[in-house]
């Protein structure tokens, strides 16, 4: 997960990157436990309460504890009394696309649309284009949701134009693990296999990238969502899981 730094001590700043690195290899418990044991500290920053509230919101929402997420979200840790726009640009991404997330795993589908528009809104602005990428993916997903697989092709394509000349793994596997479920909803066979093919060779890259003993790459492999896009070769994918 991407998130401002700050001014946070360094081995605060360690703990909390390595919350994040758990978080995208889908161990969210290990995020989890990360981030509740900063805000244990007695000598956290406030930069460092902001970025380790974030993490645990997004391990949380991982974990599918969505009350939990919720919760974390809109902590006054995080959310300032003037209201989100009043938020630095940083914490505005982090917290539109939390809600969107969780906001489209609860099936309110409106309003994680008006939080992934939001989104949308805040990376168009930035030269950021995994941001861009995330932020149309989202929307596929809650186009998907809705039955308006033109319009989530159109925002894939939009992502994968949005990376286009960079190497950023971690956010194509999603985007072609998504293009797989649309493409099977619309029953084109040999694009939706095709899609799930590129997206499990990014994630057989990500887990080549650990040792094979490395904590990480066994809770990456054992996810739902990975293990979905790695299974047998004509196996249909499913339209309702999200990472």
């Amino acid at each position: 997960m991407a998130a401002q730094s700050g001014h946070l001590p360094w081995a605060s700043l360690l703990r909390l990157e390595a919350a994040s690195l758990h978080t995208e290899a889908l161990d969210f418990a290990g995020a989890a436990a990360i981030a509740r044991e900063e805000l244990r500290g007695p000598s956290l920053t406030q930069a460092g309460r902001q970025r380790a509230m974030f993490e645990l919101a997004f391990a949380h929402l991982g974990l599918g504890e969505f009350d939990e997420a919720y919760a974390a979200f809109t902590a006054p840790q995080l959310v300032v009394a003037a209201g989100i726009e009043a938020m630095p640009w940083s914490g505005q991404v982090l917290l539109r696309r939390g809600l969107g997330q969780l906001w489209l795993a609860r099936g309110k589908l409106d309003r994680a649309h008006r939080e992934a528009e939001a989104l949308h809104d805040l990376a168009a602005a930035a030269a950021d284009p995994p941001l861009r990428a995330s932020a149309a993916r989202l929307l596929a997903e809650i186009a998907l949701e809705e039955g308006r697989l033109s319009q989530a092709e159109t925002f894939l394509r939009d992502a994968l134009a949005a990376i286009e000349g960079y190497e950023v793994p971690v956010v194509e596997w999603r985007i072609a693990a998504s293009a797989a479920r649309v493409h099977g909803r619309l029953r084109h066979r040999s694009d939706a296999e095709a899609a799930r093919m590129r997206s499990a060779a990014l994630v057989s890259r990500l887990a080549d990238s650990l040792s094979p003993d490395h904590e990480l790459r066994g809770s990456f492999l054992g996810h739902r969502s990975v293990r979905e896009v790695l299974g047998p070769r004509g196996a249909g994918p499913r339209s309702r899981r999200r990472s």
